[in-house]
């Protein structure tokens, strides 16, 4: 894009500020070269990362490239030879660490969700050698560990001794000299320990004269008796020093063999980054995301320009579909040039990857080019008035531009004679037309107002202006041409009404009508504008309450629900309780007594299951209709039993049905049956045909329940009776209400527990079934729950 133009629609600002939310020097260096770009997929893949970025914040407002630093230089320095301090190791060890940090967090996201994110994530490199050595020769302080090495380590040992017996030596001579010392303190002069000892007292401590103070009264002395240990301390501060210059050449040596592996790291950080702070500018101005379109095409909606603070009135432009070129007019300081600078501003930061101060479903087309001309350039130097200024922009924009380019021109044919000028800027907009750039000009040319009107692909458009408070509104109203409203101006102004209305005679009957006419349109426009915003307020306040009355209803049929289930729970639990009672008596002795209490219990519980069997008849509930083409003989589950059997007969027309339960034969409505389950392995056609054949067809009332124990022993048994046998068991169980059944069949060759698995499997009695376990006759035993 024109470097001229991108300053012109002050672009250069929008990116200063994307570069003020950056978080390093090299993320921002790549926010401030951004450009715009007429390539799809490039365009297409910025818009994307910003979306990802813009969730990934949303989801985890804290992540960010944390303590990174640009250290490409230093990385190039190591990997010349260079030796870096450990300041600079630091920042290459944190910038590591953050980007190991930010690598692992990118590699976990949804690669669906994340995808152009994830692949910046694979261009960052561990580089965990680097880190470690750096690490553990290196404190956080930026001093070099005593554990660098095991000569540092000896040397810093060795440093200590010498140091605290010079110390020792120098505390005995303060104490001894305090007389001929100017001050009782210990000091150094090029590298060696001293004492300031007072001029006319340099006879009493024999040693080396170092310096002297810039009185001459004291001279700093290196006492004879300390030379050597100062000798030996110096010395060894020089080798601790060759060791810790080894040690950073040595850790430099490592960052240099990663230097490229470093490089990559900062550029994936910075581009992280990058994605980043768009995704911050974009929350900041409420912006969304563009949607791709073709060259020539934009629309936007409620767009605000990025630049402008305090309340902003958007604005909506439509171009490239019924009209490429739109027509501008309104009083000055009305708002027009903004809103060309908005329309050429937003369309510059969408084709930058960036997303739009505007409302979502926003389209920008892919303009190869973006052309303006706006403002005052005259030039006293190259002696062009504003006239001349434009034309010149003008020209250079017509000799260059294409199809799909954007065109922005402000006050179009300005600066000459207005005849002349209006024509000039008809011809003009005819070129660009017949070029299919699309195109925004501003004017005061009430003859383009009439050119828009009547020339196909060319819209008017207008900022309103308050003739009340002698202010603009900045709404920019597309379809409408701007009224002049110089004389009413004038008139709100003081000018006198005489003057007013002799300016007004002056004009042609024509004028006045258009006037008028442009006025009726405006207000009725406004009217219906404020019939449809009090029609969807009111549509919101349906769809509200429509909600609450919704929310209500199904508040109140989950309380019906929950006391349904709470009433039905303690049917249930009354029922378990009789049925305890009733097992306990079963397994007492069989006096008269006991059993006259077991037919109580009976007796109690038969009603209690009879009235729990109303309340479930009676309880509403939802299920869906019983399939059409249930076919005699299949499998139907019963709802309100809960148990599963063979439709014998249906009969739609009265809602009733036949179903074979076990050896019972139940009635029920055919509205409560679904589709069953079929019996499971092992039960097969034989054993059906046996059991069927042993079982006597009977209709179920409740007859009185027979006396049984809770165990059935079928060792001995042949296997072609053990089918009606154990069936006639648990018929009689389930009936007297007892809660499992003991079967014993023996281990032996494991025909009979075949056979006895085979008829629990898929019975509508059973609820579950299980082998014993070794307290209870292990594999040679099976417990069913009825």
């Amino acid at each position: 894009m024109n470097a001229k133009v991108l300053g012109t629609l002050e672009f250069p600002k929008v990116l200063a500020r994307l570069a003020d939310v950056t978080a390093f020097s090299a993320s921002r260096d790549l926010a401030l070269a951004l450009e715009p770009s007429a390539d799809r997929f490039w365009v297409e893949r910025r818009q994307e990362e910003t979306a990802e970025a813009v969730r990934l914040l949303q989801e985890r407002p804290e992540f960010s490239v944390r303590g990174t630093r640009d250290v490409r230089l230093l990385a190039r320095k190591a990997a010349l030879g260079g030796v870096l301090d450990p300041a600079q190791l630091l920042e290459v060890a944190g910038t590591l660490e953050s980007g190991q940090f930010v690598g692992a967090t990118l590699a976990k996201l949804e690669s669906n969700t994340y995808r152009v994110l994830r692949e910046h994530g694979t261009q960052i490199h561990p580089c965990r050698d680097v880190t470690a050595a750096i690490g553990g020769a290196i404190s956080d302080q930026g001093e070099v560990r005593d554990s660098a090495s095991p000569a540092l380590g000896r040397l810093r040992r060795e440093l200590r001794v010498a140091h605290s017996r010079l110390t020792e030596k120098l505390n005995s001579y303060l104490s001894s000299h305090r007389s001929s010392l100017q001050d009782a303190i210990i000091t150094s002069r090029n590298d060696r320990y001293v004492l300031p000892v007072k001029a006319e007292a340099r006879n009493q401590i024999p040693g080396i004269v170092h310096d002297q103070s810039a009185s001459g009264a004291t001279v700093f002395v290196e006492p004879l008796a300390i030379v050597e240990l100062n000798n030996v301390l110096r010395t060894l501060q020089l080798q601790e020093q060759e060791e810790i210059e080894r040690i950073l050449r040595a850790i430099s040596g490592i960052v240099g063999a990663s230097g490229e592996a470093i490089i990559e790291t900062v550029n994936a950080l910075a581009a992280v980054d990058l994605c980043l702070a768009k995704a911050r500018l974009a929350g900041a101005q409420d912006a969304s995301r563009p949607l791709p379109a073709a060259a020539g095409r934009i629309v936007l909606l409620k767009a605000r320009h990025p630049l402008l603070t305090g309340k902003v009135v958007p604005i909506s432009v439509e171009l490239g579909t019924s009209f490429t070129q739109l027509v501008i007019t309104g009083p000055n300081t009305g708002g027009k040039t903004v809103a060309l600078k908005t329309v050429g501003l937003l369309t510059l930061m969408a084709l930058s990857g960036l997303h739009i101060p505007a409302d979502p479903g926003s389209e920008v087309g892919m303009a190869p080019e973006v052309w303006a001309d706006i403002g005052d350039e005259q030039s006293i130097e190259q002696s062009l008035s504003t006239f001349s200024s434009h034309m010149t922009n003008i020209v250079r924009i017509i000799t260059a531009v294409h199809a799909g380019d954007l065109v922005l021109l402000d006050e179009l044919g300005a600066g000459t004679d207005p005849v002349e000028g209006a024509a000039l800027a008809r011809a003009i907009l005819d070129e660009l037309r017949a070029r299919q750039a699309t195109t925004v000009a501003t004017t005061h040319y009430a003859e383009l107002k009439a050119y828009a009107h009547s020339t196909p692909g060319v819209q008017n458009a207008s900022v309103e202006f308050d003739l009340e408070t002698l202010s603009p509104t900045y709404r920019l109203t597309v379809g409408l041409p701007g009224r002049s409203n110089a004389l009413a101006i004038a008139t709100r102004l003081g000018l006198s009404k005489r003057i007013v209305d002799a300016a007004t005679a002056t004009l042609a009957p024509e004028q006045l009508q258009i006037e008028t006419l442009l006025k009726q349109i405006a207000d009725e426009k406004q009217e219906a504008e404020r019939a449809r915003a009090e029609a969807q307020r009111l549509e919101r306040q349906a769809a509200a309450a429509l909600q609450a009355t919704q929310r209500e209803r199904a508040s109140l049929e989950r309380e019906r629900e929950r006391l349904l289930q709470q009433a039905e729970a303690a049917a249930e639990q009354e029922l378990a309780d009789f049925r305890r009672q009733l097992a306990e008596l079963q397994l007492r002795a069989g006096d008269v007594n006991s059993r006259r209490d077991v037919q109580e219990v009976q007796e109690q519980s038969s009603a209690v299951l009879r009235q729990l069997l109303e309340r479930r008849h009676k309880q509403p509930r939802r299920r869906e209709a019983p399939p059409a083409d249930l076919p005699l003989g299949s499998w139907v589950h019963i709802e309100t039993l809960g148990q599963s059997g063979k439709l014998l007969s249906l009969d739609r027309d009265h809602n009733s049905a036949e179903v074979q339960l076990g050896s019972f034969k139940v009635r029920a409505k055919a509205s409560e049956l679904s589709v069953g389950r079929r019996p499971a392995l092992g039960d097969t056609a034989d054993t059906r045909s046996r059991r069927e054949q042993a079982r006597e067809e009977r209709v179920v009332t409740l007859p009185a329940v027979p006396m049984t124990g809770t165990e059935l022993d079928l060792r001995g048994k042949r296997v072609a009776d053990v089918d009606a046998e154990l069936d006639r068991f648990l018929n009689d169980a389930s009936r007297a209400g007892l809660p499992y059944a003991r079967i014993i069949h023996g281990k032996g060759t494991g025909a009979l527990r075949q056979v006895v698995l085979a008829q629990l499997t898929g019975h509508p009695l059973v609820r579950s079934f299980r082998l014993g376990e070794a307290g209870e006759g292990g594999d040679g035993v099976t417990i069913a729950t009825l």
